[in-house]
């Protein structure tokens, strides 16, 4: 088809006229249809295709359509962005002006989302206003008290019978993203726990089992262990607890934390 001697000795059937029209086929079921015109072979990149302008490579393979919610396609996942072509992204994204008062030609020219983090649910900027405000998460809104001065979610963590915990308390934890207390060493496998958490890569002890700094709190406190939380249990003592060079003890509970030392440690892959 694509060889223009080719053409010229043998015959044909007539190009699909809607998949010339409008990028796809609707009638790919029809036997008779399929049969009659000739379709193109889809391409295996689909609308993340590189060569997705490109004349000649479009002739030959098919593409996806356009998106039909134009300019204001929020839907950045993976499948959509396979599934469907864009509109180029407006430089100004989702905080443009022209987009919030609607302007109609603006909006069929140009794309307006929040952009996802990069880090997924393992951000670590969680209560960074700005961070929050321009890049889109997974998990709801953090509660501003994580990670560790949340009551409601320390009362469910802490707990061997959830059952006797308050609808008050399971219904916070399920409005508001919390800190998992195990970090990457999570390994709970429910669904519900991964959408709702937010999980802070802490960069592991190179020491790991052998680390001879576990009686430490800001050791402690800015380096993953293994079997240890990352969000340890607070002691009921605080500052007062007369087990605190105990390491068994200050692997398991935290002591002297104060507001200013409840942020979480820095992000790592």
């Amino acid at each position: 088809m694509h060889d223009s001697q080719h053409t010229a000795d043998y015959s044909h059937p007539s190009v699909c006229i809607q998949q010339s029209l409008h990028g796809s086929c609707a009638q790919t079921d029809d036997v008779v249809h399929m049969s009659s015109f000739i379709h193109s072979e889809p391409c295996k990149h689909g609308a993340k295709c590189p060569d997705i302008d490109n004349k000649e490579h479009a002739r030959r393979f098919e593409h996806p359509s356009f998106c039909p919610s134009g300019g204001t396609c929020q839907d950045t996942s993976d499948t959509h962005e396979k599934e469907y072509r864009h509109l180029p992204l407006c430089t100004h994204g989702h905080r443009c002006l022209d987009f919030k008062k609607g302007n109609q030609a603006h909006c069929n020219s140009f794309r307006h989302y929040m952009p996802a983090c990069q880090h997924g649910q393992d951000c670590v900027g969680f209560h960074n206003k700005d961070h929050m405000s321009n890049y889109k998460h997974s998990f709801p809104t953090p509660c501003p008290w994580t990670p560790y001065n949340c009551r409601l979610h320390n009362e469910l963590t802490q707990t061997s019978n959830t059952g006797k915990v308050s609808q008050v308390t399971h219904q916070h934890c399920v409005d508001y993203a919390h800190v998992c207390p195990f970090g990457r060493n999570c390994n709970d496998p429910n669904s519900w726990h991964r959408e709702k958490l937010i999980h802070v890569a802490r960069m592991p002890c190179k020491f790991g089992d052998g680390c001879n700094r576990l009686n430490q709190e800001d050791h402690l406190n800015s380096f993953t262990h293994p079997k240890i939380r990352d969000i340890r249990i607070a002691c009921k003592h605080a500052d007062k607890c007369h087990e605190g060079q105990d390491r068994n003890h200050i692997s398991r509970y935290r002591h002297s934390m104060t507001f200013k030392d409840s942020g979480v440690a820095g992000y790592f892959n």
